[in-house]
């Protein structure tokens, strides 16, 4: 009986604190400058106030805290401020030290593009997860905690995705993330690691202002690297929250030493509580042994979480999911799988998206406690999800295709500021019409096509924004690429690329 009314006064306890924090940033939204509740970015109004409206803690001034508190490294040395956004690299280790990737002018040209609201700078996922009203799983409100305390001069949270190393090979994955599928089924050379004792070096001046590290792969308790990077933390700051996204299936001695040193927080990727089912996504992987070792560290570590990331295999298994997580108190989250398409659920037909709602709607989950409440508003989410895209091949047939070359356009590029001279960007129009030419365009598709160019650019102040546009369009897309896009797309698609490249354009290129 005491642990029930234990556990009921913390579950009051965080009601009231969760409840009090959106109060009182409902309250400072009042106060924002005037601007903030003009500003709307590419979202629109009305999407825009939903968002911030219900923002896990309440509204906030800015979409994104990211720019001004993370720092992300992925396997190829490449640094983000966000895992989500590949598009803008701040710069590559070890060309660049960790000091210098930091206070690099491309966080700085991202600081003041989300300081406009405009996601339009490799911000897609988190635009098309709040275009869903998909709020609680959007990876930008992962930060918003952080606007609780003033911004400081160094990044609160550093991820690390400094290896590929992994026993398994997920259906669902590729040797991007995995080194047992480059090595299996890609039949590659395995990658090699471009992290260096000096690099763990570097990070004697960043770890005294962390307040979390997360950790990621492949499987990170495989890869050695970490090891020295937590003896660091130990050192450093002890106090630092090591974030862990694990498949569950390694667990031994040194690593429950180092989880009862240290403040580690667990997040186990698990696709299905059927046995059958999940060793054929989770290839190489004992179902078995894995619910074994989720059962200790849910028992030792501070926070225990599970992600699930519902796909054409597992959808059915999701409800069940959850029914494991409020059994064993664990929070429940998901992973929205985008690529490869064939096996993702915004690509299967309208019919087949709907009987999956249907599905969905006729299972009953309790809602008793805050646990409950959290797991049950994500599983919501995730058919508003099903949802958004129903409406979206609703409206436009080309749909499927168009989400996969957003999708193939999300490849990591640096996105530089350049100056041109209005001489560099004179004869742009031409320039381009002769490359077309030169490739089978025809005479009346330029003509329609640069209709459509001219007639978007000519509400624009700059006087050589329509020869800009084509200059930047010629330097940045292969001919082949552009009369695909032009012949496959309706008018509507086409208006839309003109709008994302047109906020590319103003970021990246200055005058003189």
């Amino acid at each position: 009986m005491s642990c029930i009314i234990f556990n009921h006064m913390n579950d009051l306890a965080g009601k009231i604190i969760h409840t009090s924090t959106r109060w009182i940033n409902h309250a400072r939204s009042l106060f924002y400058p005037t601007g903030y509740m003009k500003n709307y970015g590419s979202l629109g109004r009305k999407t825009y106030r939903d968002f911030n409206s219900h923002r896990p803690i309440g509204p906030l001034p800015k979409l994104c805290y990211a720019p001004w508190t993370n720092l992300f490294f992925n396997t190829h040395g490449n640094a983000m401020v966000c895992c989500k956004n590949t598009k803008v690299i701040l710069g590559k280790y070890p060309e660049k030290s960790i000091h210098d990737i930091w206070f690099s002018s491309q966080r700085e040209m991202l600081k003041k593009s989300i300081n406009k609201n405009d996601l339009s700078l490799g911000c897609f996922k988190c635009k098309d997860s709040i275009l869903q009203g998909n709020y609680s799983s959007t990876t930008s409100v992962v930060f918003d905690k952080h606007n609780m305390m003033p911004l400081k001069k160094y990044p609160r949270v550093i991820e690390f995705e400094l290896s590929n190393k992994c026993n398994l090979e997920c259906i669902m994955c590729s040797g991007r993330v995995s080194s047992s599928i480059q090595a299996n089924r890609e039949h590659q050379e395995i990658m090699k690691m471009t992290y260096d004792d000096n690099f763990v070096g570097q990070l004697d001046e960043f770890i005294p202002y962390l307040k979390e590290a997360k950790f990621t792969g492949g499987e990170p308790f495989l890869i050695p690297i970490y090891y020295k990077i937590w003896e660091k933390i130990e050192k450093i700051n002890p106090s630092v929250k090591i974030l862990i996204q694990t498949n569950g299936t390694i667990l031994n001695d040194e690593i429950k030493k180092l989880i009862k040193k240290l403040h580690f927080q667990i997040n186990v990727s698990i696709d299905s509580v059927n046995k059958d089912t999940y060793e054929s996504i989770r290839r190489n992987a004992d179902y078995e042994k894995m619910v074994n070792h989720v059962e200790w560290l849910g028992k030792n570590t501070q926070h225990l979480s599970v992600l699930a990331t519902p796909f054409r295999m597992n959808w059915k298994d999701i409800p069940d999911i959850i029914l494991f997580c409020n059994k064993n108190k664990y929070q429940f989250n998901i992973s929205q799988m985008y690529c490869p398409g064939e096996l993702a659920l915004w690509s299967l037909d309208i019919d087949i998206i709907k009987e999956i709602i249907d599905y969905y709607h006729s299972i009953k989950l309790t809602a008793g406690n805050r646990l409950e409440r959290h797991n049950i508003g994500i599983y919501e989410e995730l058919i508003a999800t099903l949802e958004y895209w129903i409406k979206c091949k609703e409206k436009n047939d080309e749909f499927n295709n168009r989400f996969l070359d957003v999708m193939n356009e999300q490849e990591p590029e640096i996105i530089t500021h350049q100056t041109v001279n209005k001489s560099d960007i004179k004869n742009s129009k031409n320039t381009f019409r002769l490359i077309l030419f030169q490739n089978g365009f025809t005479e009346i598709e330029f003509e329609n096509f640069a209709k459509a160019i001219d007639e978007y650019c000519q509400n624009d102040k700059d006087a050589v924004c329509t020869e800009l546009f084509y200059f930047h369009i010629t330097q940045s897309h292969k001919p082949e690429t552009i009369i695909k896009f032009y012949r496959d797309s309706s008018e509507y698609l086409i208006k839309e690329k003109l709008i994302e490249e047109h906020d590319v354009i103003k970021k990246k290129y200055s005058i003189v």
